[in-house]
């Protein structure tokens, strides 16, 4: 479980800004740290569906550079509440 979240926070790092992009960068990410793709599409839909436009476009942005910690540090603490629950409910979702 941990390594499905700190995968999933490392495919964050790694999103382009925007809708498809973005998710398709986090897959490429997430693959790219030796997961399968089916688990990796599984949280990008879940960070696309369960996160707000403004939440997933900043964590894109600093992912896309590579320091998802940065990105989150610009969040509000709502918000990284907000994500956590959804990388929470992915991790326990997409694992399967």
């Amino acid at each position: 479980m941990r390594k499905i979240l700190v995968l999933s926070l490392s495919a964050l790092a790694l999103s382009a800004c925007g809708g498809g992009g973005g998710k398709s960068a986090i897959v490429n990410a997430c693959v790219e740290e030796g997961e399968d793709k089916a688990m990796c599409s599984c949280v990008a839909d879940a960070l696309e569906e369960g996160t707000d436009e403004e939440t997933f476009a900043l964590i894109a942005k600093g992912a896309k550079g590579g320091d998802v910690e940065a990105s989150m540090e610009e969040l509000p603490l709502d918000k990284k509440m907000s994500l956590a629950m959804v990388m929470m409910g992915a991790a326990t979702t997409c694992a399967k």
